[in-house]
Order: structure tokens, then C-alpha cells, then sequence
């Protein structure tokens, strides 16, 4: 398959700034790593954020937090703030950096960003790489800010915060965890941890829920071929079977901090729920897409078409976007919720294809994937690789008025990968 305003603490800065000059020689430089970095009023996430740092931005370390984890600095506009040791790089030794205490946290911090639920621009939140830097911006690539790392971030139904999952290894079987983060990149918090390669988290109608795909029995790895047994056998050895890993969807209540294995197909992935019916949980399986009924937990076939990749439902549940297999390619389809009218919204133009054969080169289709709904549903957000690289596309929910987003590119240079 995409802010925060700047609050500036001027109070003190003439001092602070004869501090850091009189200081210059010793001083130790932190640079940012990732764009859109959060300085905070305090070290942790749980403080409001009063600055961004984009990568390659430098600033002066004034001291550190009794953990370490965190350092407070001069920011350039003026005043003090507090960054991630993980997302600097120092210019030196930081052991001998004094430990500021940290300020009292304030009662509460208010997302300060549109809705994503319900009408409105919204907000669009993306990951670079599966497992690597998660950001949100606005639609028109304004208030871009890093939140974390983590896979598949999914924003809840009221818009104000971010589910994701990360593993501690990328072995089949690994175990990882469930994180939810509010929207303006404060409270990162655990919802449950030791899952088995947990992903794909999609929220219930309320909130209250997180639906998820996790590995649970099957194979791990190739091993050798049992008497009679039906395996995808490792090519070049007959005698050994490849890694065969099963899959299901399970569903975690935030509040209790429980978690329920639903009945599902062996290999079961993608989840999505349906906004209009809390009931209802449609996935990715073997033979097509499922329906799955998480109150009776019974499932049933919906389609019958295996090409049918990461399904979402729009925002009133009438309908059903995937990225489609098409060949040696992704596309983006639409159906109705009940599985009916599949209707294909991307296509590479056949102009285009000609244009490069008769220039001699391979005529090759684009990929159209990873597509998501704005919150009124009357358009599609996806990711695109026509340009030679992946971009943020738009196009309205019929499939008319495809394009780029951002035509100069990603802001701040950002790249973006996608392996489907």
C-alpha cells in the first residue's frame, strides 16, 4: 500500500543558547536517523510532542534520562526537548552526559490531527518496509512524522490511534507482539507480546478488539519426507518436504488483555472486520476469501477465488477492496460484501505495453497493491510501482481518476518497498 503543530518552548532561550556557545567545544552532537522524529517534553512517548527533526537534522544533547534511553536537547528553534537514543546517531561519548530528571507527565495529551474516521481528509499512516519505520502524515503530504517501527499499521475506528505488530526474529515460528500507539506518536503501549509471528491487526467496529493473523501448527521448516505424506517437496530432493506453517486468526480484547483463537482455515491470513456488523470477520484463505462469525466462531466460504489478497472492507460495509493476483502481477479489485460483482479498477493501458515493445524492451505490467479506503469511502489510497518506483497513488472508489499523490515524489525523500 499513507502534523502535529509546532509548539515552541521559548522561554530561556537566550540562555540556553549562551550555554551551548560557551560549551561548543565539548559539546556532543545528536543527529536524527529517521525524518519526522519526535521531540518531546519529556523521555517518553507518553509526553506531548513539541518538535520534528528530519533525518540529517543536528542538535546539541544537554543531558540524558536516569535509563539512558533518552536524551534532552537544545532544539534549534529555541527551548529544550527530549529524543529516542534509538533514532540518533552521537558525534561522542554520551556516558558522561548529566541525568535530567524528567518533568511530571502531563494528565493528558490530545491527538491534534484530523480524524480518520468517519468523513473528513483524514490522515494517512504507512510503513516503508514491512517491520521498519511506521509514519503519518496529512493527505497532502504536510505534518509527516515518525511514530515507531513496526508491521502493518492499521488506525482505528476512531481515528486516534495505530495497531502494529512486531517480531523478535524473521524465522518461521518467532514470537513477537501486538503495540498500539496513538496517532500523534505518544502512549506506545504492549497490548500482548509471546504470539507466534503476529500481523495484519484490524480493529473491531468499537475499538475494543483487535482482530489478527498469527502462526500456530503445521512445519516450520524443510524436513524429511514422512511414508505417504503430500508435501510441496524441496526442489532437486524428493526426499524432503519444505516448511509447510499454519496459520489463524485470533482475537485480542484490549482492555482485558485476552486472547481468543478462533476456528479457520489452516492457512488463514489478512483479516478484516466489517464496520457495519461487529459479528463478522472476513480473511484470506486456501480456496478464496472466508467469512468467519467471531461471536458463534463458525466460518464459511465467501469466494472461490485464490487470487484475492489482503481484503478491507469500506468504511460502510458494503463492499470489499484486494490487492488481485493477476498473473505475474498485483491489481486492485472491488466486490460487494457478500463476495458478488469482483471488478478490477487497475490496469496497465495496452498503449503502454505496445510503446515498449516496438522500443524493444520487455513489455512489463505494473503493479497496483496494498489499497485502502478513505473514511468516507468514496476513495482508494494504494501504492503503485508505474513510475519505476513505489508511490502513494489516489483514485475515487470506481476506479476513475487515478493518480500520483505525490508527484515530486515522497515528502522528505521517503522510499517506499513492497513485496506483497
Amino acid at each position: 500500500m499513507k502534523r502535529l503543530p509546532v509548539v515552541l518552548l521559548c522561554l530561556g532561550f537566550l540562555f540556553t543558547s549562551m550555554f551551548a556557545v560557551a560549551n561548543a567545544q565539548s559539546a556532543i552532537s545528536l543527529t536524527a536517523q529517521v525524518s519526522g522524529l519526535n521531540a518531546r517534553q519529556g523521555p517518553g512517548t507518553n509526553y506531548p510532542v513539541i518538535s520534528t527533526l528530519n533525518s540529517g537534522d543536528a542538535v546539541v544533547a544537554l543531558g540524558k534520562d536516569s535509563a539512558g534511553d533518552w536524551y534532552q536537547v537544545q532544539l534549534a528553534a529555541g527551548g529544550t526537548g527530549w529524543v529516542s537514543a534509538a533514532y540518533v546517531q552521537a558525534s561522542g561519548d554520551t556516558s558522561g552526559l548529566s541525568v535530567v530528571a524528567a518533568p511530571p507527565v502531563p494528565s493528558a495529551a490530545s491527538a491534534s490531527v484530523p480524524a480518520a474516521g468517519g468523513s473528513g481528509p483524514g490522515v494517512i499512516v504507512f510503513q516503508t518496509v514491512s517491520g521498519g519505520q511506521i509514519y503519518a502524515m496529512n493527505p497532502d503530504g504536510s505534518n509527516l512524522r515518525y511514530l515507531t517501527t513496526g508491521i502493518d499499521p492499521a488506525i482505528s475506528p476512531d481515528g486516534t490511534q495505530v495497531a502494529f505488530t512486531r517480531w523478535r526474529g524473521a524465522q518461521a515460528g518467532d514470537l513477537g507482539s501486538v503495540w498500539i500507539i496513538n496517532i500523534d506518536g505518544s502512549n506506545e503501549r504492549k497490548v500482548y507480546d509471546n504470539i507466534a509471528q503476529p500481523i495484519a491487526p484490524t480493529w473491531s467496529p468499537d475499538g475494543t478488539e483487535l482482530a489478527i493473523q498469527k502462526q500456530q501448527g503445521g512445519t516450520l521448516s524443510t524436513h524429511p519426507r514422512g511414508l505417504g505424506e503430500h508435501c510441496q517437496i524441496v526442489p532437486g530432493n524428493l526426499a524432503f518436504c519444505e516448511g509447510n506453517p499454519q496459520w489463524i486468526i485470533s482475537i485480542i480484547n484490549i482492555a482485558k488483555g485476552t486472547i481468543t483463537d478462533m476456528p479457520s482455515a489452516a492457512h488463514s491470513f489478512s483479516p478484516t472486520w466489517d464496520p457495519a456488523d461487529p459479528t463478522l470477520v472476513v480473511y484470506q484463505g486456501d480456496q478464496g476469501l472466508m467469512a468467519l462469525n467471531v461471536t458463534n466462531q463458525t466460518y464459511w466460504q465467501l469466494t472461490t477465488d485464490t487470487e484475492q489478497w489482503g481484503p478491507i472492507f469500506s468504511p460502510d460495509g458494503s463492499e470489499i477492496v484486494d490487492t488481485f493476483k493477476q498473473t505475474d502481477h498485483w491489481e486492485i479489485h472491488t466486490m460487494n460484501a457478500d463476495g458478488s460483482g469482483d471488478t478490477r479498477l487497475t490496469e496497465t493501458p495496452l498503449q503502454t505495453l505496445v510503446n515498449e515493445q516496438i522500443a524493444g524492451q520487455q513489455a512489463i505490467q505494473w503493479n497496483n497493491a496494498s489499497p485502502v479506503w478513505s473514511p468516507d469511502g468514496s476513495q482508494i489510497a494504494y501504492i503503485s510501482d508505474q513510475t519505476g518506483q513505489w508511490q502513494i497513488w489516489l483514485m475515487n472508489a470506481d476506479g476513475s481518476n487515478q493518480h500520483q499523490l505525490f508527484p515530486n515524489g515522497m515528502p522528505n525523500g521517503l522510499t517506499l518497498q513492497y513485496s506483497g
